[in-house]
């Protein structure tokens, strides 16, 4: 007899990464720190609609984005100007 599988094992995405990566026990600041993500990711794409993927890390006292785009002279603009206003502005929101 042959192996069979369930049709629902291969709808599912079991090889996609995480969209965030860093855990933690305290589900306080797991919610906390989901709800930034999402707003982070909002505000980014709202900005440049053009963005693939947005990848946050976050360590126990900072986050790190990386943003996965077609064009990344849009994002970084001239001479990286762009890129340190989206930086500081990041950083005051959250």
């Amino acid at each position: 007899m042959g192996q069979k599988t369930n049709p629902n094992v291969n709808r599912l995405y079991i090889n996609r990464a995480p969209q965030s990566i860093g855990c933690t026990d305290d589900k306080k600041r797991y919610v906390r720190d989901l709800k930034a993500d999402m707003a982070l990711r909002k505000k980014i794409t709202s900005k440049f609609p053009g963005i693939e993927k947005i990848l946050v890390e976050r360590t126990a006292n900072d986050a790190h984005v990386m943003i996965y785009c077609a064009k990344p002279g849009v994002i970084i603009g001239k001479k990286g100007a762009d890129a340190d206003n989206m930086k500081k502005d990041l950083q005051k929101n959250s």
